[in-house]
């Protein structure tokens, strides 16, 4: 809101200084926002955009059977997944590499790296992701040390997967299930795994580090909602 006060100010003062008419004559208009002040510049505890459970299920079906362009559909299924079942950020999902993948007793024990230098864990069945995460290794013959998320256009073949590309696999997932958001983003999915185990274990602690929040307030948004109210 800041942002929109700056530049609505600048233009109206723009206006004023040139406005001149062919002999010279101008007239200073002097718009100002009185009221601008009285409105909050805080975001407050409403909840972002997220999938309740049945539009997950939803969605989760759809990352399935979205016609994807060939050679992209494993790695954007994988992408997805590993979003949708352990809320991981983008940014963290596009740093991962296949080594940080460690498989102990049906389930893929996953280091994620996060601001800082500092290291979280995520876990996620061995049969949701295995068979996308053992195609996506194969098509390029890629090896440990690779990133699991690159771009395979001509341009930029090889360099790390952009945000706005996931965000973009989001919205073609999202639109091929039916479900319609004001807020389409990939970010979503995050708030839409926060959402659910919160919901399921009432233990906001136990979101905090699902979610790998530093500071608890940064949770504790989630904790104002119940699915059963919604």
């Amino acid at each position: 809101k800041r942002n929109y006060k700056t530049t609505i100010s600048t233009l109206f003062s723009y206006i004023d200084k040139n406005n001149e008419d062919d002999e010279h004559n101008s007239y200073r208009y002097g718009i100002e926002l009185k009221n601008w002040s009285g409105i909050s510049s805080k975001k407050g505890n409403k909840l972002p955009q997220y999938l309740k459970s049945d539009e997950m299920s939803q969605f989760i079906d759809a990352i399935e059977s979205c016609p994807f362009k060939s050679g992209d559909e494993f790695r954007n299924r994988l992408c997805l997944k590993i979003i949708v079942y352990t809320g991981v950020r983008v940014a963290e999902a596009l740093n991962m590499r296949f080594k940080d993948f460690k498989l102990v007793d049906g389930a893929y024990v996953v280091t994620i790296k996060q601001k800082g230098n500092k290291e979280r864990i995520v876990l996620i069945k061995y049969d949701i992701v295995t068979a996308d995460l053992n195609a996506l290794k194969k098509i390029d013959n890629r090896d440990d040390e690779d990133l699991l998320f690159v771009s395979r256009q001509k341009s930029t073949y090889g360099k790390q997967l952009t945000q706005s590309t996931v965000h973009r696999v989001v919205e073609k997932v999202l639109g091929y299930a039916g479900i319609v958001k004001s807020k389409n983003g990939a970010h979503m999915l995050r708030h839409s795994f926060a959402t659910m185990i919160y919901n399921k274990s009432k233990d906001i602690l136990l979101t905090q580090e699902a979610l790998g929040h530093d500071s608890v307030e940064t949770t504790r948004i989630y904790t104002h909602f119940d699915e059963d109210n919604l």
